[in-house]
């Protein structure tokens, strides 16, 4: 195969990563559908707003609904006082019995498969209201990853008891940012998640000779696809012997 074959394949593959097609099964096209795409929220807990510019980096990267985790009643300069040991948030975070009220309520969590769930780290842990939270609802069989801010603190064992409240969830690796993170280094984390995204909502295509990206587009528009997410593609390069399908280590992760 000459060089500017491979090209052709290669830049349509890469062309195709970017796009998704939702559809039925279709035998004369070789195509294999997949379920309904990903219900993604982001929730999000932030006293002092560094959490908050994190969740919508998130949310924005990853095109999810975002619920900002909002107290009965909200914290003052002098609750949020670490230093002393008899403001509202070192009682509450020396009671692991607390429980902060919150005020209003996501609607229809029912539909979210991945829930990422934000918070500043208040001594080692989750703000108790992320337990009032968590408790609120039932996630089993969702997938949620924490994410934290902090100054200087790792992100630890933050989520330990939050795992504890919501046992039947699948529980991802959790991670810390710092507040002056970039949209970019976020979004590199979330792409780095075995969130199997793909799995959830791309379409396997297969062609039985070259096709340009153009050509692509122009398959699913005649198919009816709507384009939204991700799509792995697998292409004729034409060559012996039994498959004719651009290898999978050549493009690893699309196939």
């Amino acid at each position: 195969m000459n060089m500017k074959k491979f090209a052709a394949i290669l830049l349509s593959i890469m062309m195709m990563f970017t796009l998704s097609a939702r559809a039925e099964e279709n035998e004369t096209t070789g195509t294999e559908a997949a379920p309904e795409g990903s219900k993604i929220l982001v929730a999000y807990f932030s006293a002092t707003n560094n959490t908050e510019g994190v969740a919508q980096k998130l949310a924005e990267g990853l095109g999810a609904d975002l619920y900002e985790i909002m107290p009965e009643v909200p914290y003052t300069d002098a609750d949020l006082n670490y230093g002393n040991s008899k403001s509202r948030s070192s009682v509450e975070m020396d009671d692991p019995s607390a429980r902060p009220a919150i005020s209003g309520a996501v609607e229809h969590m029912e539909q979210y498969d991945i829930v990422f769930i934000g918070y500043p780290i208040w001594w080692g842990e989750a703000p108790r209201i992320m337990s009032t939270f968590i408790e609120s609802y039932d996630f089993s069989g969702k997938t949620i990853v924490a994410f934290c801010t902090s100054a200087s603190s790792g992100f630890g064992r933050s989520d330990a008891a939050l795992r504890e409240a919501a046992p039947d969830a699948v529980w991802l690796e959790g991670h810390r940012f710092a507040a002056s993170v970039s949209a970019d280094d976020v979004m590199a984390w979330a792409n780095g998640l075995a969130l199997n995204l793909l799995g959830k909502t791309a379409s396997t295509v297969y062609f039985t000779s070259d096709i340009s990206a153009e050509g692509m587009l122009t398959v699913f528009e005649a198919l009816g696809w709507t384009p939204t997410g991700n799509v792995a593609v697998k292409l004729s390069t034409g060559e012996p012997p039994a498959s004719n399908y651009l290898r999978p280590e050549l493009i690893k992760d699309v196939v």
